[in-house]
């Protein structure tokens, strides 16, 4: 059985390599995952990050003629997932999905030729890690426009979601919008340049800004013929996030930044650096679980 993690900032299978999941209308062609997130701030509307996290068949004006995300997402996963006809499926599904969306997605799957077994959330897939005596825990999910907080209880039968909120302007693109306005204000005082004046110069910014805070490196990039380094501003990047903080506290009235946040997000270091060990998540699932009593599982969850 192999392992699909439907995570939208890191999608893949498990121990097979994964890449952020977006979809990129470039030269009457779509590009997926890395390659669509280096032209994403370009022509962002040409760009869909929502795929998963909207899963419907509501119509969509995209271009390329996909009718709706159901389209997006499959022609993401062909392109992201190779042979998925090979052997069978386990799938960590995304926290908020409700009971369409669920079945909607084994229809994605079955376009696909996927033999899916068993559907299970997120945040319940990656309980192996938690302590052994610890009986509720709270999991962040974060995705590219949704952030959801789940509370975790454990009983006699295992983990169980036991209550789950999204939280307004809590996405991951939020908090580069947050950020980006600074640096640009930050430059113009110092260089006189402007690095979200073209999309060529944003993507830089943006480019530089995820892997600075989700692969620790420096935050550095190129505008207007200047070499920027903004990777010792975390104090001024804390403030940007405090009047939403205010309205949405998600800690104990400390400062957030994305990287202290992302420690609060069950298994993201696990699944960003090693994905390989989210196979560790099967020794937990009965190889004859039935597909049924999973999905429906599942769906009691998100109906709550």
């Amino acid at each position: 059985m192999r392992l699909l993690d439907l995570n939208p900032l890191n999608l893949g299978e498990a121990g097979m390599g994964t890449q952020p999941g977006v979809s990129s209308f470039v030269n009457r062609a779509w590009l997926q995952g890395q390659a669509a997130f280096d032209h994403s701030r370009e022509d962002p509307q040409s760009t869909c990050f929502d795929c998963w996290e909207q899963l419907s068949l509501d119509p969509v004006s995209l271009p390329g003629a996909p009718r709706h995300l159901a389209d997006v997402a499959a022609a993401q996963l062909r392109s992201l997932c190779p042979d998925l006809q090979r052997d069978t499926w386990a799938v960590c599904t995304p926290g908020h999905w409700d009971k369409t969306q669920l079945r909607l997605f084994l229809g994605v799957a079955g376009e696909c030729g996927m033999d899916v077994r068993i559907l299970l959330p997120r945040a319940l897939a990656l309980t192996a890690d938690l302590p052994g005596g610890a009986d509720q825990w709270t999991v962040w999910e974060w995705q590219w426009g949704r952030l959801t907080v789940m509370k975790l209880t454990r009983d006699a039968d295992g983990w169980q979601v036991a209550d789950a909120r999204s939280v307004a302007d809590g996405g991951v693109l939020e908090f580069f919008r947050r950020e980006a306005r600074l640096i640009s204000t930050l430059s113009l005082e110092r260089h006189r340049v402007d690095p979200l004046y073209t999309g060529a110069s944003e993507q830089q910014v943006f480019g530089g800004w995820w892997n600075h805070h989700f692969h620790g490196t420096a935050w550095q990039f190129h505008a207007g013929g200047v070499q920027m380094d903004f990777s010792n501003e975390q104090e001024a990047l804390r403030e940007v996030h405090a009047d939403w903080l205010r309205w949405h506290p998600l800690t104990d009235g400390e400062h957030l930044t994305l990287p202290a946040a992302l420690k609060h997000s069950l298994g993201w270091e696990r699944c960003r650096s090693e994905p390989e060990e989210l196979s560790g998540v099967l020794a937990a699932l009965p190889e004859s679980a039935s597909p049924g009593a999973r999905l429906k599982k599942s769906v009691k969850f998100a109906e709550k």
